[in-house]
């Protein structure tokens, strides 16, 4: 959809090729904040679908799990990352 596309672009550009898992955190939080207030509308009322929906859920829970993949929760940038 076009909204995914829009995101995936704008986090690649701030993340770069290959970034760090705290650079990857940081190119999502930038990436959402970016998206207008329509966009976030859709994001909230699909975040309310899927409250309702748990065999969906699990998707979604899988790709915010792989945004916080690799940040190493022993030190203190892992942390306030996640």
């Amino acid at each position: 959809d076009r909204w995914g596309s829009a995101y995936e672009t704008l986090f690649a550009a701030i993340a770069g090729d290959d970034p760090s898992p705290q650079t990857g955190v940081r190119a999502h939080m930038l990436a959402t904040q970016s998206s207008d207030q329509t966009a976030s509308a859709k994001a909230a009322g699909l975040m309310a679908t899927l409250i309702q929906t748990p065999e969906h859920l699990a998707s979604t829970r899988e790709w915010y799990r792989s945004r916080i993949a690799g940040l190493d929760l022993t030190t203190e940038g892992g942390k306030r990352a996640r």
